[in-house]
């Protein structure tokens, strides 16, 4: 069977399909049982124009947007910008919670570790350079 005979042949059925669907709905505005083979190589080359314009178009789009994200990504690593978070500092509320006489797990203290101690000094170091310029 040739593309030709196939495309046809597609098409029929998916004018078939659109036919009951029309039915079902109630709609008998949609008669395709007389369609001839040159309105059915219309309708399918219509729908194949269709439906590659729709690709193309979700082509376009999807390189806009990764070209977009691409940039932001970049500007962002150009202008050093970074999300900062900054915790809550302990409140006597808090505090008075934790000392209620009673041992609490998560309470437990400990010191910071040398990496914690050496990144802190770093950053402390990197803050003081900012500062200056």
């Amino acid at each position: 069977m040739n593309l030709t005979k196939k495309t046809i042949e597609t098409t029929r059925n998916l004018i078939d399909l659109l036919g009951s669907q029309a039915e079902a709905s109630g709609n008998d505005a949609f008669d395709s049982s007389n369609f001839s083979g040159e309105e059915i190589q219309q309708l399918a080359s219509t729908l194949v124009n269709k439906v590659w314009t729709r690709r193309n178009g979700i082509i376009r789009t999807g390189g806009r947007l990764g070209n977009k994200l691409l940039q932001m990504t970049a500007d962002k690593l150009e202008s050093g910008e970074r999300e900062v978070m900054i915790l809550p500092q302990a409140t006597a509320e808090n505090v008075e919670e934790a000392n209620d006489g009673k041992i609490h797990a998560e309470a437990k203290t400990t010191l910071p570790s040398d990496r914690v101690m050496n990144a802190r000094r770093i950053m402390q170091d990197a803050e003081r350079e900012e500062a200056m310029n």
